[in-house]
């Protein structure tokens, strides 16, 4: 009798124990970027125009750390930006060379694999436009 209780206790036990969670893909590494496009609309939110960037012939790639952003095109560094993370969002901190001043946006990560990486950023205009850009990258 007692080994039966004790067999029915392990397996009830392991029954309920809990699946180890899956851990997230890592975000830092280097992602090249497949496809970039750009949805503009207008304040009621219809689509005004659509614009798509395949990258042909150039090596357009990120590089990420735990909080830096580097821009690269044919390994010639075209931006540099810090970032924070929190969940799925990017809060983005860059230096304007043009403007000279501080840019602050956000990235969405809407999709995050071992091997792909696709992130948004909207952007607002004024009277009530925006635009939605949507950048995909793999490793």
């Amino acid at each position: 009798m007692p080994r039966l209780l004790l067999l029915s206790f392990l397996l009830l036990t392991a029954a309920c124990k809990k699946e180890a969670a899956e851990p997230e893909p890592a975000l830092q590494g280097r992602w090249n970027r497949n496809a970039f496009v750009s949805i503009d609309y207008d304040a009621t939110g219809n689509v005004l125009a659509t614009y798509e960037d395949q990258p042909t012939g150039l090596e357009l790639y990120y590089t990420i750390s735990a909080d830096t952003i580097r821009y690269f095109e044919n390994q010639t560094l075209l931006s540099h930006s810090r970032y924070a993370r929190e969940g799925s969002v990017l809060h983005v901190m860059q230096y304007n060379v043009n403007m000279r001043r501080m840019d602050q946006y956000d990235l969405t990560i809407t999709e995050l694999t071992d091997a792909r990486l696709v992130f948004q950023r909207r952007a607002t205009r004024p009277g009530g436009y925006y635009s939605i850009s949507t950048t995909t990258c793999a490793r």
